[in-house]
């Protein structure tokens, strides 16, 4: 391995033939006419907004649909040149664990009946409100150019309803602790994807502030699905469980997955034999 101060130095390196493998950008990806052969993979993470599910506004769940169905997600793979997949769970799509979720549609229209229904109107100023309470959300995610511009697509996509956004770029430390205090309202983040369903650290209620649950997300009935999963060994059996607690967790809307980007690679020629595989190019 050898590392490198930045991604543009590690790209010139690879001009020169210095390295054999380096993961790049849609744009290098694309540029590139050189001897290295290219793969494209799925990248084992998904990314996805989680809602505090214990403060305003998110509390309400009517709140959490309405805002999870005006997203446009097709912006956002847009955005990632087309190098992702929308994703409606917690695994690989296409991926034997992944659940026959019925996608998450955009539909602004829809959120706005669902808002008005639940008492937020907008006001003489167009802002949303419901009586004199203005509904305001702080957005966070960490210092990333990417995932910087989906969040900005979503918070434009928000303040076309009314909503009233804050976007804050933080350093990874105070990102963390953000999330780890539920100093926030809605986050960006990106979640790996292991080989194993058991899912129990990142949505079971007992992992609330802890463990990777920043959005204190507390559901009984996925609870259960969570521990039966995790106690069985027969992977048809698990599968029942696992698709249910998806259903779930779209039905419970603590957050919305987005998508899973694909991981561009640039491989030397001599090297051979390579096979990516839903975990990538280095995993058997």
């Amino acid at each position: 391995f050898r590392f490198f101060p930045s991604q543009e130095e590690a790209y010139t390196a690879l001009m020169a033939e210095e390295v054999d493998m380096l993961s790049v950008s849609a744009q290098e990806y694309d540029s590139y006419e050189g001897d290295y052969i290219k793969y494209r993979h799925a990248a084992p993470a998904f990314t996805y907004i989680g809602y505090n599910t214990l403060q305003r506004p998110f509390n309400e769940a009517p709140v959490r649909e309405a805002l999870s169905i005006a997203i446009n997600r097709e912006h956002l793979i847009e955005e990632l040149s087309g190098y992702a997949t929308l994703t409606d769970g917690p695994y690989m799509p296409g991926s034997y664990w992944y659940g026959g979720m019925t996608p998450t549609p955009y539909n602004p229209e829809a959120a706005v009946a669902l808002l008005d229904d639940a008492g937020w109107k907008l006001n003489s100023k167009g802002q949303l409100a419901k009586g004199s309470q203005l509904m305001k959300v702080t957005l966070i995610t960490n210092k990333n150019p990417l995932r910087t511009r989906i969040m900005e697509h979503i918070a434009e996509d928000w303040r076309e309803l009314g909503v009233q956004v804050d976007v804050k770029i933080q350093d990874w430390g105070q990102f963390l602790g953000d999330l780890n205090r539920g100093a926030f309202d809605a986050a960006v983040v990106e979640i790996s994807i292991t080989q194993d369903p058991d899912l129990r650290d990142v949505w079971h209620s007992s992992m609330c502030r802890q463990g990777l649950n920043f959005s204190c997300y507390k559901s009984e009935a996925a609870d259960l699905l969570l521990e039966k999963g995790a106690s069985v060994l027969n992977a048809q059996e698990r599968k029942i469980y696992y698709d249910e607690l998806q259903e779930q967790l779209m039905q419970d809307r603590h957050g919305l997955f987005l998508y899973v980007s694909d991981n561009l690679l640039l491989v030397a020629p001599r090297i051979r034999g390579v096979e990516p595989s839903s975990y990538g190019i280095m995993q058997d």
